[in-house]
């Protein structure tokens, strides 16, 4: 899926945020997929509020417009 096609069905994005992978493991529902993504890569994050649910983060490394990863953080969790 696209950052256009993303962006059709959620809206704007509540936050955006450019991480630069500088670890090899991760706390968090990233820990899945974080062993995918090389050393030195960055990961441009879109943030989307779900009401009473929680937060929806789609992921796009580097300068790829297509996503590459998503992960979901629950109300209440702490990681």
């Amino acid at each position: 899926m696209s950052g256009q096609e993303v962006q059709r069905v959620l809206g704007e994005p509540l936050e955006t945020e450019l991480t630069i992978k500088q670890t090899e493991s991760i706390w968090g529902p990233q820990e899945d997929w974080w062993h995918r993504v090389a050393l030195g890569d960055t990961l441009r994050t879109w943030s989307y509020e779900i009401s009473g649910e929680g937060i929806f983060a789609v992921y796009f490394v580097s300068d790829s417009d297509t996503v590459s990863f998503t992960a979901f953080m629950p109300d209440g969790v702490v990681y």
